[in-house]
């Protein structure tokens, strides 16, 4: 089976005779001969013809080779128009496999858009709600601490409330227990020395020899501070706070 391209060539070949043959020029005539010497002449022609086919028969000849080079022309044609077309039945079939392989891939990233979207939406969502949660969680934490902390003013102020009664009840005792307070004047004869002492000591022990009441060395001064110590009341304060 020859090539498309030997075919090709063939064609125009062919073709290419077919029109040099047509279109070639008459033969001149024969130039005027005597008669004997035309009778010698188309003797030899006769022989020399004898073997060639008459102008029918190659008009015949070369109109069966010119339907022959149609015939493989329209062969070919056939052929090139039969691979054209299932040239572009598979390029349609690709187009159309490409295409559905398009939408496939379209639909296919759609629906992962969808989901990526729509696992956002359900991120978002979630994290509202844990920040709300955890806002209610920050004001009840708020909330409890301002209560902790009212409860402990509160807590506060009723123990030193409770300090202030007991520093006042001590002081109240205390200024019961205190001893009476002396006028100016008794501060002053008592600030004399000598003079208050030798009241607080009795006549009879006024003399050091006939025993005066003093003790060793000790001198009327330090024996009157003796006696007023001894004298002194002595005052104890309650214990007013609860365990």
């Amino acid at each position: 089976m020859p090539s498309k391209t030997a075919k090709r060539n063939a064609i125009e070949r062919l073709l290419g005779a077919c029109i040099s043959t047509e279109a070639a020029p008459a033969p001149a005539p024969a130039p005027a001969t005597p008669a004997r010497a035309r009778t010698a002449c188309q003797s030899r022609d006769a022989v020399a013809h004898a073997d060639e086919p008459s102008p029918r028969k190659r008009r015949r000849t070369r109109l069966n080779r010119v339907t022959d080079v149609l015939a493989e022309s329209i062969e070919f044609f056939h052929e090139e128009h039969e691979r054209l077309l299932s040239e572009n039945a598979r390029l349609v079939d690709d187009l159309g496999n490409s295409r559905l392989e398009n939408g496939r891939e379209s639909r296919r990233h759609k629906r992962e858009l969808r989901s990526k979207d729509q696992e956002i939406k359900d991120l978002r969502l979630e994290l509202m709600r844990e920040k709300a949660t955890k806002r209610t969680q920050i004001d009840d934490l708020e909330q409890e601490h301002d209560n902790q902390r009212q409860s402990w003013m509160d807590e506060k102020e009723r123990l030193q409330q409770r300090l202030d009664e007991q520093r006042g009840t001590r002081k109240k005792v205390v200024a019961a227990n205190a001893p009476p307070q002396m006028s100016q004047s008794a501060k002053r004869k008592r600030a004399t020395g000598p003079a208050h002492a030798t009241q607080l000591i009795t006549p009879e022990k006024t003399s050091r020899k006939a025993g005066d009441g003093l003790m060793g060395s000790e001198t009327r001064a330090s024996a009157v501070t003796r006696i007023r110590r001894s004298t002194r009341r002595r005052h104890v304060v309650p214990n007013y706070i609860d365990d």
